[in-house]
């Protein structure tokens, strides 16, 4: 974890920083970030940890900036979500490092209405990231997405901001 990103450790596993995530849906599609290397096979919502003294809704904006190549509007939290599941790979043991976070998730939307984000698959401006690929909604539930509990939210959108439990074995 960078020195600049909120979170720590514990005898139990770590308690992260709050994690903040972007939906954003667009023709009965959203957008999902790709996995980092071809070992992977799992999709998350994009976005990241804010920096220290940065607001949620800035960071959202900063991440997609950054890794999307774009620039978005947040238009409205839609939910504060606990996260509770076990992370396994790279640098974990072999049980995994159990993981406490907490999640924002905003709806957000493009600031402009062309742009890299229409392409149906592509990566920002930095070739490292994981790459971004749309997703119909009623084809989520045959992929990896985690946390697994958005493979239902993402298909009842509130009109208000929920609390959510997530717990997973994952």
């Amino acid at each position: 974890m960078n020195s600049n990103h909120i979170g720590f450790g514990s005898v139990e596993g770590t308690i992260g920083g709050p994690n903040i995530r972007s939906v954003m849906i667009e023709q009965n599609r959203v957008l999902l970030y790709g996995p980092e290397d071809e070992d992977e096979e799992y999709w998350i919502l994009p976005g990241g940890g804010p920096l220290f003294d940065e607001t949620t809704e800035d960071a959202i904006r900063r991440h997609i900036r950054e890794k999307g190549g774009f620039e978005i509007e947040v238009q409205r939290l839609l939910w504060i979500m606990e996260l509770f599941f076990i992370m396994k790979g790279k640098g974990a043991s072999s049980d995994g490092v159990k993981i406490h976070g907490i999640g924002f998730y905003y709806l957000v939307s493009p600031k402009t209405s062309k742009g890299i984000w229409q392409k149906e698959e592509f990566r920002g401006p930095d070739p490292k990231n994981r790459f971004f690929k749309w997703f119909k909604l009623d084809e989520i539930d045959d992929i990896n997405l985690y946390p697994v509990c958005l493979k239902q939210l993402l298909n009842q959108i509130p009109s208000s901001p929920k609390h959510v439990v997530c717990r997973q074995n994952h």
